[in-house]
């Protein structure tokens, strides 16, 4: 089959890894697992690599098998479950509150009823407001899925409440979550500091008077898109990075360089080099990672190998192969054989 032709802000589109969907999948029985797996279209073998990964489609039809399974949107991660349908619940009041303090105070609060105390601390300093994350179990301390969920979570929801853009000041993380940085900061748009405390974010001190700007009506619309695909795959567009991809995206097959891209982006190669060395990144492993970001999302949507290899432009689907094994520690053949199951 040929692959649908993809619009640049899907394509930018990043993809997730293995150590989240080990997570969710934390204690199901082998034989739903199985079953959760086949569902989702990703293949049980992969899950001993630490490197592969999973398109956002795939992760969202992990998301909603396991939660269906559990009645439970936060898959066991507490002590109770918060039932289906209470996200969606939350927001709709949330837009009768008189401000964002009032809506990410009503938040932890009742959070807290399902985790047996607060899972997130609002701290108010010289201008500044930090969120804290506060894990109450071991597994929850370990969590990078339970991490960056509930220190996005708030972030968008603030966002679209208040129509305005939310990106951290400061991003913390705990030291266990070294090996995911490129993904912290692709998310937040901000490059993470590694401290030895509970992971947290700074944000703008004004943030929380602004006031909430949605009304009831819109909010159907918004949660059936604020899917959990769309939480851990959609960075912040106006962070430097979320605007390279999208720059190197104009180009289907992702090949343009770093001064088409600086040009498009009224930049200098200097300057853009130099931002980008300042947010912890550079061109290069910004385009690397883009191009296999799509390389998973083409295979799992059914794209064959020699279909993918051209849509990236390499002249032979060995090379695309080796490159791919290089990207994900997998091979295409694989990712494409798993979702002719799904």
């Amino acid at each position: 089959m040929t692959a649908p032709l993809e619009t640049p802000d899907r394509i930018a589109q990043a993809t997730i890894p293995m150590r989240m969907v080990l997570e969710m999948l934390h204690g199901a029985p082998a034989t739903e697992r199985t079953s959760i797996l086949e569902t989702a279209g990703i293949a049980a073998a992969e899950l001993t690599s630490s490197t592969a990964r999973v398109s956002p489609l795939q992760f969202e039809r992990l998301h909603h098998a396991r939660v269906r399974q559990l009645d439970d949107e936060v898959y066991g991660f507490l002590p109770r479950r918060i039932p289906r349908g209470f996200f969606a619940a939350l927001t709709r009041s949330a837009t009768a509150w008189w401000s964002l303090r009032a809506v990410l105070t009503t938040m932890i609060e009742l959070y807290a009823v399902f985790a047996d105390g607060p899972l997130w601390r609002l701290e108010e300093n010289k201008g500044q407001v930090v969120l804290h994350f506060l894990p109450r179990t071991q597994r929850q301390e370990d969590s990078v899925l339970l991490t960056f969920t509930l220190l996005l979570a708030p972030l968008r929801v603030a966002a679209w409440l208040g129509q305005t853009a939310v990106v951290p000041e400061v991003l913390w993380l705990d030291q266990r979550f070294r090996d995911f940085l490129g993904e912290a900061r692709l998310l937040f748009g901000v490059a993470p500091r590694l401290s030895r405390h509970p992971s947290a974010v700074a944000l703008p001190g004004g943030l929380l008077e602004l006031p909430v700007r949605r009304t009831p009506e819109e909010v159907e619309s918004w949660v059936r898109g604020r899917s959990l695909r769309s939480l851990l795959s959609d960075p912040p567009p106006s962070a430097l990075e979320s605007q390279v991809r999208l720059a190197v995206a104009e180009d289907p097959s992702l090949q343009r360089g770093l001064g088409e891209v600086a040009h498009a982006l009224g930049l200098s190669q200097a300057t853009l080099t130099r931002q980008l060395r300042a947010s912890g990144t550079h061109f290069r492993q910004i385009r690397d990672a883009l191009r296999r970001d799509r390389a998973v999302n083409l295979l799992a949507a059914g794209a064959s190998v020699a279909e993918a290899a051209e849509a990236l432009g390499f002249s032979e689907p060995s090379a695309f192969q080796r490159a791919f094994k290089a990207w994900t520690g997998s091979t295409p053949g694989a990712v494409r054989r798993r979702s002719e199951t799904s």
